[in-house]
């Protein structure tokens, strides 16, 4: 038997089915408690309906005053002994006696008096054939005290003889004054036992139906284990191919992530020619469309933070094309201002991936934040696709704007044109690029991106700490901000120190 529910267990159709049966067993055993106790309290309220509609009627029907000079004439207990010795004692005792028998209540009504010196209610008139005439009420609930005035209903309250629903309601004189109250009960059994038949019922209903479920699941959960077990034969064989491919395909992205490290330049060579620089660079998968980019040419330093379309292996594909342009375009005698450089780049980009041609509707391409510094570090000319570059001097961001458009793609007409801004650094200044992976990346207890805004408030919050220090820190909050958040893009930010 353990057997074949280790079985069930580990087939998921059989586990499926599993849980729908419990589910089954528990709603059907909901319904029928929540069914029992609904109707429970439905009959409750019928009840309680009932007997406010027959006690106000009675206090209406009873004249107060009248009512008033008997209670005034029989001060004492047990002076009216029989229920023909007061002509309206014997008029009222008729009226409760009668809408007792044609409310078929098992119960005596009866009318209290409160007695305010002894804190107690007495018994006037009742329907009983014998009088127990201001004999004390022992079940005296705080209620009917409360609502002496208004009248109400008692909630279920128990006695020694059992457990009742009570209603009142109040008999006032000509002068409007409570004068005693007409009150009625019914015994909660009463109406509790029907209740209880028909749960019984419901329930002996309920367990052939949930029995019946059980054999036609058992016998169907035997013939898909069956069909299970040539299942597992087939995927067992499957499963070795596919492992095969995925190890294959391990393989060449890890190869693909060595063949990238290879481009990606070493921070303690770049440190050597430029100074102090730090970089947070953090890859959504294995490989990244992501990369840095540096290259010295006669003593100028070029340094970009460039984003390629999309991530993962095509946007490490496309960042190798990147890569390979950019080294060609420096490589040769003439040395380029970074706008121009965006400007051959995007024409090598269009025409390695023939986006000229009129069928080819792709707009791949990258962004990125190109810097050129000269030898002694002097002076910093800059250009942007789309990516800003922070500049912060004397501990204020001075922000400058790239082109609106990326390099790559045909969507602009080739109308895309980079120029080059001059940006006049000083000793103390720092330049900060980057991807657009860490501003948009979703987190924080409102699960917003990061934003622009927020990078620019830390970097001029930490203006007197060193560049190092400050990547540490952005590197620190993109964790916290991220928390159990998916990382949605690549992450490169780059920050230099003059």
């Amino acid at each position: 038997m353990s057997t074949f529910i280790r079985k069930i267990l580990e087939n998921i159709a059989t586990r499926i089915m599993l849980t729908i049966y419990v589910m089954i067993v528990l709603m059907t055993t909901f319904f029928v408690v929540f069914g029992y106790v609904n109707q429970l309290n439905l009959q409750e309220q019928r009840q309680y309906e009932k007997l406010s509609a027959i006690v106000s009627a009675i206090a209406y029907s009873i004249d107060g005053d009248v009512y008033q000079e008997m209670m005034n004439t029989h001060p004492k207990k047990e002076d009216i002994k029989t229920n023909l010795e007061d002509q309206t004692y014997k008029r009222i005792n008729k009226l409760l006696s009668n809408v007792k028998a044609t409310n078929q209540l098992s119960s005596d009504i009866y009318t209290l008096a409160y007695d305010s010196k002894k804190d107690v209610f007495l018994y006037g008139v009742t329907s009983s054939e014998n009088p127990y005439f201001r004999h004390e009420y022992q079940q005296y609930p705080k209620v009917l005290l409360e609502k002496i005035n208004e009248g109400g209903i008692i909630p279920l309250y128990a006695s020694e003889n059992g457990s009742w629903l009570s209603a009142f309601h109040p008999i006032k004189n000509k002068k409007g004054e409570t004068i005693g109250v007409v009150e009625a009960d019914i015994e909660f059994t009463y109406f509790k036992d029907a209740v209880d038949a028909e749960y019984i019922k419901q329930s002996l209903i309920s367990l052939v139906v949930i029995v019946l479920i059980s054999l036609f699941l058992v016998a169907y959960t035997r013939k898909i284990l069956r069909q299970d077990q040539k299942q597992k034969e087939l995927f067992s064989a499957q499963k070795a191919i596919i492992e095969d491919k995925n190890n294959k395909i391990t393989a060449s992205i890890n190869y693909a992530k060595r063949i990238q490290n290879a481009i990606i330049p070493e921070q303690n060579f770049i440190r050597k020619t430029l100074g102090e620089t730090a970089t947070f660079y953090k890859p959504k998968d294995v490989v990244s469309g992501d990369f840095p980019y540096y290259y010295e040419k006669n003593g100028y330093k070029y340094y970009a933070a460039v984003d390629c379309t999309g991530h993962g292996v095509p946007g490490a594909m496309l960042s190798i094309i990147g890569h390979l342009l950019l080294n060609d375009i420096l490589n040769g005698d003439e040395l380029f201002e970074p706008g121009e450089v965006l400007n051959r780049l995007h024409r090598g980009v269009v025409k390695t991936l023939k986006q000229e041609e009129p069928e080819n509707k792709t707009a791949d391409g990258m962004d990125l934040a190109l810097c050129r510094i000269s030898p002694d570090n002097s002076e910093v000319l800059y250009a942007g696709a789309h990516r800003p570059l922070y500049h912060l001097q004397n501990g204020k961001i001075i922000q400058h704007k790239g082109a609106k458009f990326p390099v790559g793609g045909n969507q602009y007409g080739g109308k895309n044109n980079f120029t080059t801004q001059h940006v006049d650094v000083q000793k103390g200044d720092r330049l900060y690029f980057f991807s657009d992976g860490y501003p948009d990346q979703f987190g924080g207890a409102k699960k917003s991106k990061f934003g622009p805004k927020r990078m620019r408030g830390i970097i001029e919050e930490k203006n007197e700490e060193s560049v190092t220090d400050v990547i540490g820190y952005f590197e620190q909050q993109f964790k916290e901000w991220m928390g159990e958040e998916k990382q949605i893009d690549d992450v490169l930010l780059i920050g230099i120190q003059f």
